[in-house]
């Protein structure tokens, strides 16, 4: 695989080469592992939040049940009166 980069992005490539003691070449193959890493893992944050987006909260649930009881025993006594 061959790449074309700017000047700035080569030093930093070779400075980071530099600073892990490998070749220029594995510091281009673990910036593009840990990308496409980066990249994955942020899909699957996205899926999961989504996930739970659609599925209402516990608390959510518990008071809406917590009305429609109160509200047919409101029902109930109002109909008894």
């Amino acid at each position: 695989m061959q790449a074309r980069c700017d000047p700035d992005t080569i030093d930093e490539v070779q400075q980071l080469a530099d600073e892990k003691g490998i070749s220029k070449s594995e510091a281009v193959r673990r910036l593009i592992r840990e990308g496409l890493e980066a990249k994955a893992d942020e899909a699957d944050d996205e899926a999961e939040l989504r996930r739970a987006g659609s599925a209402p909260p516990l608390l959510l649930i518990l008071i809406i049940a917590f009305l429609s009881l109160t509200l047919n025993a409101i029902a109930l006594i109002g109909g008894a009166i």
